[in-house]
């Protein structure tokens, strides 16, 4: 449980560069930002073992297992969260 919420932690740092600078140039929706930057993360993730399994310092493959949960993890909760908030936006405005 603690490697999921800390790698839902180190998406969630790694994530929000990525769809300040990349992502809300191209997309408009706020779950589908959230969803291909923690996929983009991910994947990144995987391409930087891939080459680089054989280091001493390269992490264990059974991360992947606490990182994946992570990577489907966080983008729900961010898009609970932001519903909630638009919710409540909404509401006080009334």
């Amino acid at each position: 449980m603690g490697a999921i919420l800390g790698g839902m932690l180190a998406f969630y740092i790694l994530c929000k560069p990525i769809e300040w600078a990349l992502l809300k140039r191209f997309l408009n929706s706020f779950n589908a930002i959230v969803i291909y930057s923690s996929c983009i993360v991910f994947f990144a993730l995987l391409t930087a073992w891939y080459f680089k399994r054989n280091e001493p310092y390269a992490f264990h493959p059974s991360m992947f297992v606490d990182y994946f949960l992570a990577a489907i993890i966080l983008p729900f909760v961010r898009i609970v969260l932001y519903k909630r908030k638009m919710k409540k936006a909404i509401s006080t405005e009334k």
